[in-house]
């Protein structure tokens, strides 16, 4: 194999350095020196060799056969140390230290991935409380818009039109008719409800908004007088007077109209009639297979959200299941309409669908866009106990409107 060359005293290249340690750094790598001689050393070799290949330059001497040999094998000498000092030093020490950087970055990325599994904090689980057994003491409120406190604490909104189930069980059945006016900018109140079931044996009582005026028993008026107490037969009484905790401490500047019913099973209601809409307190037992607005009354409150409850018994009551006369009309306001559009575009989505399931359970016939639109907005902002004030501050009503 061919050794390196050596510099001469005059700074050019030669041969005779058997090991090339005149050359060589103290780690054995080649200097500089050596580096720039080589180059020199080629340039002027390979110009000699083309610019007078035959010795015609006059006073030049034309290199012998043995001058050329020596000549060539000093190229091809100069070429191979070069090759060796480039291919079998310099690249495999690069390739290596590449190596080991990335390997180095992968161990790096690798540590701070255990680290954060290991030091991550686990989702939490939501766990249902014990259920509560039947027969137990629970109550259930509605007020304004309406906002409902569920029998096991959680708080939800229904804002559009149409007859819901406040409880609905075998024994006992409580239904509330919603509609806007024009004090909550077309948004829902509750302004009737209707008691039944198979523990009032057959009868139906309603009560409404001092401004129907319709306290009735299977559509017979009573509680004519106030303050005046109606008995239905064995079953339990209803009182008429101003008698009453107030759910609402806004609606103290009316003068305070309240009924009282005591029913069988210990099922007790304090309904407060206002000009336009109707309050409601409700305490009872629970009963089997319980659900509605009110919820499932589980002890769960997780699962009294407006959708899981649509989910679970439909968005409105079925018309064959209907205990009032005939259903409301069901009418989208402007504000309404402005509200939805501003829900969330993943929100609409998955609601559509949601409303597209709950509405199947009601059998309606075909669904309206308009009870199509009312779902939506109760599952977009039933969780929102401020959608009146959220629509003021968009400006889709009056600063004067009334929460």
């Amino acid at each position: 194999w061919f050794k390196p060359l050596s510099l001469a005293s005059n700074g050019q290249p030669v041969l005779g350095d058997p090991d090339g340690s005149a050359n060589m750094s103290k780690s054995g790598v080649p200097t500089l020196a050596l580096m720039r001689a080589r180059s020199k050393s080629s340039a002027a070799l390979g110009s000699t060799l083309l610019a007078n290949p035959a010795g015609k330059d006059a006073g030049a001497k034309t290199p012998s056969g043995k001058d050329v040999e020596h000549g060539q094998a000093a190229t091809e000498q100069l070429a191979e140390t070069t090759y060796r000092f480039l291919g079998e030093r310099a690249s495999p020490s690069v390739g290596l230290n590449l190596l080991r950087l990335g390997l180095g970055v992968l161990g790096l990325i690798a540590i701070c991935l255990i680290v954060r599994y290991l030091t991550a904090t686990p989702p939490e689980k939501h766990e249902a409380p014990p259920p509560i057994p039947l027969g137990a003491m629970g109550e259930c409120t509605l007020r304004g818009n309406p906002h409902i406190h569920s029998f096991d604490g959680a708080r939800s909104n229904i804002y559009s039109s149409g007859e819901y189930y406040i409880v609905r069980s075998k024994q006992v059945v409580i239904q509330g008719r919603f509609v806007g006016n024009q004090r909550t900018a077309g948004l829902a109140t509750m302004d009737k409800l209707v008691v039944g079931g198979e523990f009032l044996k057959g009868r139906r009582i309603v009560v409404s908004s001092l401004g129907h005026s319709d306290i009735s028993v299977n559509g017979h008026p009573i509680l004519e007088q106030f303050p005046s107490t109606y008995f239905i037969g064995d079953l339990g009484n209803i009182t008429y007077s101003a008698e009453g905790r107030l759910l609402d401490r806004a609606a103290g500047r009316w003068e305070r109209h309240i009924v009282h019913m005591h029913l069988p099973l210990r099922v007790e209601l304090t309904v407060f009639l206002w000009p336009d809409y109707i309050d409601l307190r409700l305490v009872m037992q629970r009963q089997p297979d319980q659900d509605g607005c009110c919820g499932n009354f589980d002890g769960d409150a997780a699962n009294d959200t407006v959708e899981e409850i649509f989910e679970r018994i439909g968005a409105r009551v079925p018309i064959e299941e209907l205990l009032f006369n005939r259903p409301v009309d069901i009418v989208m306001s402007q504000v309404e309409r402005k509200l939805l559009k501003v829900c969330p575009k993943a929100r609409h989505k998955r609601t559509m669908a949601e409303c597209t399931r709950a509405l199947a359970k009601v059998r309606r016939g075909t669904t309206s866009d308009a009870l199509r639109m009312s779902c939506m907005l109760d599952i977009c902002f039933g969780s929102n106990g401020h959608a009146l004030r959220l629509a003021r501050k968009k400006g889709f009503v009056p600063p004067t409107q009334q929460e």
